[in-house]
């Protein structure tokens, strides 16, 4: 005869949190197979880092790069067919995808063909590193307006006959997304450039100085800070602006 099993009130408020999530033995039984699948799986890389105070910049490029993994994968994978700065210029694209895809937009004349290489490039070197985990792990790393779309190139196989037109289509949106992206991207540039500029202009107008000459101050004046930054330190800090526009008059 079996024994009736008994459980705590702890127990028993989680299992009725479980029973909402998973409400029959099948669901219940599903999950726990997932789980012990994803528990098969290679674990992931771990970097332990110290003292990064003051280290951003190096400190953000150890992340993008995945401590060193998306170097290593590209070397596995196009190692044979790559010469060393197109692996570079691939490291490059992923590590820092925005301002990447500003530059080529500005110096790559054939754009289409720069798309269709790099983003063939690109699903290649996803499937590779992508292969030990579960489709639905992939699926949730991939941002939401894009997801359909690159778990279908992740997926499809070009040289499928059947399928040849399907990835062909999927590829060509891709491409279009990330040209529409690039164009914004320029735009968004151009209008932050143009509202710096205003600023600073505004900012040392009182002072008897235009943007022209304000800013060949700041470089004769060993200043390196950019537009961006004047223009939010106008803003933020008068003070400090007001003595670093003196400096920049006395250098002219």
């Amino acid at each position: 005869m079996e024994s009736k099993r008994t459980f705590t009130r702890e127990q028993l408020h989680y299992l009725h949190l479980l029973s909402k999530e998973y409400p029959t033995v099948q669901a219940a039984g599903t999950e726990i197979i997932k789980l012990q699948a994803i528990l098969n799986l290679p674990k992931g890389t771990e970097h332990f880092l110290s003292d990064i105070h003051g280290e951003y910049e190096a400190f953000l490029h150890i992340l993008n790069s995945c401590s060193g993994e998306v170097k290593d994968k590209l070397n596995e994978l196009f190692g044979d067919t790559l010469s060393q700065s197109e692996l570079d210029e691939m490291a490059t694209l992923i590590y820092y995808p925005s301002e990447k895809l500003a530059l080529v937009s500005d110096t790559i004349e054939d754009l289409d063909a720069w798309y269709r290489i790099t983003l063939n490039r690109l699903v290649q070197l996803c499937r590779w590193v992508s292969v030990k985990y579960t489709r639905n792990k992939v699926r949730s790393a991939i941002p939401d307006d894009f997801k359909e779309i690159i778990d279908e190139l992740l997926h499809t196989r070009p040289d499928e006959e059947n399928k040849k037109n399907h990835y062909k289509v999927a590829n060509q949106q891709v491409m279009k997304s990330l040209k529409y992206a690039s164009v914004g991207r320029r735009l968004k540039k151009r209008d932050f450039r143009r509202l710096w500029i205003t600023r600073i202009s505004a900012a040392v107008a009182p002072y008897g100085l235009n943007y022209s000459k304000f800013m060949n101050g700041v470089k004769k004046a060993g200043i390196e800070m950019n537009r961006k930054s004047l223009s939010e330190m106008a803003i933020q800090d008068a003070a400090a602006f007001a003595a670093l526009v003196e400096k920049a008059k006395a250098a002219l």
